[in-house]
């Protein structure tokens, strides 16, 4: 007789803990994205599929409250989850995590603690760690120490956002930031029309509102699933885009050859084109070629007649172009609440490498423009380094002059009033900078 063999179910040798943990030591490590580690991670590992959901929801949770977990394990275990290499260290933020704002069984919890090397935490350890009171713990502290650790984020940001906004609103923005962000559509109107996608996904279960500012841009109110595996969205009748991002297509204006400079994921560059009609030229330029590959890929699903280009926008390929989107990168704490790894790594001293690499950017820019051609520059960061300051300096420098430019969505600009500035506790959307420049 011959004895079946025992199978082992994927949830026993991974644990979502450990996915959760195995995905964010990568990004920790490697400073990527978290969506680009999933993807990487779920490639490799296609038969935890069933799971990935849940490990996106648990991984963004878990990485708002990284830095808070920290300190607490600190302040109260004495002991530093810096010490730990990558893995061990997210395992435990995942873990602390679970057992404080999941109520996660502890004896799941205690066990699979055994797997921190170099750190044996016990169960009145994880009992500590759940039952202790935040707002006495930080009752003592000044205002930037006690909001770094209330909202998870470094000091030198709770300290920047409020001399920018004032205390009270930077918590205000913080708090926002540390909640689910809304999800925005961009309605390929090439293909259909904002109100035949809101029914045909209504008739899905999903619910969206159209945007009461930009005419191809509607809100999602309630979720039946994932949007993205949707027959519209196979056939291009949308594109996941935030409100603040779609802003720039419209404050672009007409134009017959628009060059985007840094274009990958190739939403700004196939809104440029549709907003055109499908008229415009638009040579979407990117220096990776593997972000170049999945713009095509984009492209082809909006039907999106983009000319995709590898290339340093710091040495343009061409000349005299009508209108030119520069969104380049930036430090990104307009997206603390999208992409919350970046609380992991940002410091001052990237703001200062963005805003020098911004200004190398902005000068091609100048160069690739004809006279009287527009420039619309962003940012998903709200920093003055990387935003106003560096307006005043393209003016200054390079003969750029600053234009009112509608719809008008945000805040004006810190100095700058054509610019705009949107807020996620205002707008509802990430922390954003739009301004169009001409070229005198």
């Amino acid at each position: 007789m011959v004895k079946r063999r025992s199978r082992v179910r994927w949830e026993e040798v991974w644990p979502v803990e450990v996915v959760v943990a195995r995905i964010a030591a990568r990004v920790e490590t490697e400073r990527i994205s978290l969506r680009a580690a999933m993807e990487d991670f779920f490639a490799q590992h296609p038969e935890l599929g069933p799971i990935r959901g849940l490990v996106r929801a648990f991984s963004l949770a878990m990485l708002r409250y990284a830095l808070q977990i920290d300190w607490l394990v600190r302040t109260l275990v004495g002991e530093d989850p810096r010490r730990l290499p990558p893995f061990e260290r997210n395992l435990l933020r995942a873990l602390v995590y679970e057992y404080r704002y999941r109520s996660v069984p502890l004896d799941r919890v205690v066990k699979l603690a055994r797997r921190i090397r170099g750190l044996r935490l016990e169960r009145r350890d994880f009992e500590l760690l759940a039952s202790a009171d935040l707002a006495e713990l930080v009752s003592g502290m000044g205002w930037a120490e006690k909001v770094a650790v209330v909202y998870s984020v470094p000091k030198w940001v709770a300290e920047y956002l409020g001399s920018l906004l004032g205390r009270e609103q930077a918590e205000v923005m913080l708090d926002r930031m540390n909640r689910p962000a809304t999800l925005w559509v961009r309605v390929n109107t090439l293909l259909t029309t904002r109100e035949r996608l809101i029914e045909a996904l209504r008739r899905r279960g999903f619910d969206l509102e159209p945007d009461k500012d930009l005419p191809d841009v509607a809100r999602v109110l309630r979720l039946a699933g994932n949007l993205s595996h949707t027959p519209e969205h196979s056939a291009g009748h949308f594109y996941l885009q935030d409100k603040a991002s779609a802003l720039v297509g419209h404050l672009l204006g007409p134009a017959l050859v628009v060059y985007d400079m840094c274009a990958a994921p190739g939403g700004k560059a196939t809104h440029a084109y549709q907003v055109s009609g499908g008229c415009a030229l638009v040579v979407a330029a990117e220096w990776k070629f593997r972000r170049l590959a999945s713009m095509r890929a984009v492209a082809r699903r909006l039907h999106a007649h983009i000319e995709p280009v590898l290339t340093d926008s710091r040495m343009p390929p061409l000349r005299g172009v009508d209108a030119v989107i520069l969104d380049p990168d930036c430090s990104s704490l307009g997206r603390l609440g999208h992409s919350p790894e970046i609380r992991l790594w940002t410091a001052p001293v990237l703001v200062k490498r963005f805003a020098e690499t911004q200004r190398e950017l902005l000068r091609a820019s100048a160069s690739l423009l004809k006279r009287g051609g527009r420039l619309v520059y962003s940012t998903c960061t709200v920093t003055l380094e990387e935003n106003e300051e560096n307006i005043k300096w393209a003016c200054d420098e390079l003969g750029f002059e600053p234009v009112h430019a509608e719809p008008r969505v945000g805040f004006p600009g810190l100095g700058v009033k054509e610019a705009q500035r949107l807020y996620p506790h205002v707008h509802d959307t990430q922390g954003f900078f739009a301004c169009v420049l001409v070229k005198v």
